[in-house]
């Protein structure tokens, strides 16, 4: 004979399917955060791969399009220097050079000007200058002409001295003459002259590389 189930027994087996239900709930509820944070972590690894992604092809356009310019450039270069050298152009590319060097050249900037004295008739009594050599750079990123000041004293006739300074700013090098000052006779005068001069550095190619993050 079956014994009657009490009201106690009934309230245990509904406590115990309520806690298997909330049980279920627990299991499906982490199981769903861990799924939406793995897909959170994913999306979030996505975009941040896609920014990356869309700032390397930003530095890749910007790179190529540096590189269309620098093609161009170098020919149109080329075609310059050809036509400078070729028997149509006034001065070829070694006179520009030597009009213009692209190294401090102290010690014979020295030895050329003393030629223009002698060849000026004058007796060179002093020439100086400051010595840069190890100071200044025969390379630049954006080469402009460097001043290379310098004096030097001659005695001679006042025509001499003339005769000098005319030399001295017809010869292929830029000679900015800023100052003379004049002592003695026209047949036997002592010039002092202030002179400038210039060298421009070569061009320096800054070639690098640099990280996207």
């Amino acid at each position: 004979m079956k014994q009657p189930v009490t009201g106690k027994a009934l309230n245990l087996g509904k406590r115990q399917k309520i806690e298997k239900a909330n049980n279920a709930i627990l299991v499906i509820v982490a199981v769903a955060a861990v799924f939406v944070s793995m897909a959170l972590v994913t999306c979030n690894f996505l975009w941040k791969q896609i920014q990356h992604n869309d700032r390397v092809y930003k530095k890749e356009k910007s790179v190529s399009n540096l590189l269309k310019e620098n093609v161009t450039s170098a020919q149109n270069l080329s075609a310059q220097y050809q036509l400078i050298n070729s028997s149509s152009s006034v001065a070829n590319a070694q006179t520009i050079l030597d009009a213009l060097p692209p190294t401090y050249d102290n010690p014979d900037l020295l030895a050329s000007i003393q030629t223009v004295v002698e060849q000026s008739g004058l007796s060179l009594v002093s020439l100086t200058s400051t010595d840069l050599n190890g100071q200044v750079s025969d390379m630049s990123a954006t080469p402009a002409p460097v001043q290379i000041p310098f004096s030097l004293q001659v005695s001679g006739t006042y025509q001499q001295v003339n005769t000098l300074v005319t030399n001295l700013e017809n010869t292929i090098r830029p000679m900015d003459v800023e100052a003379i000052v004049l002592s003695g006779t026209d047949s036997s005068m002592t010039a002092t002259l202030t002179v400038n001069t210039y060298y421009q550095p070569v061009k320096s190619l800054n070639v690098s590389t640099q990280e996207v993050k």
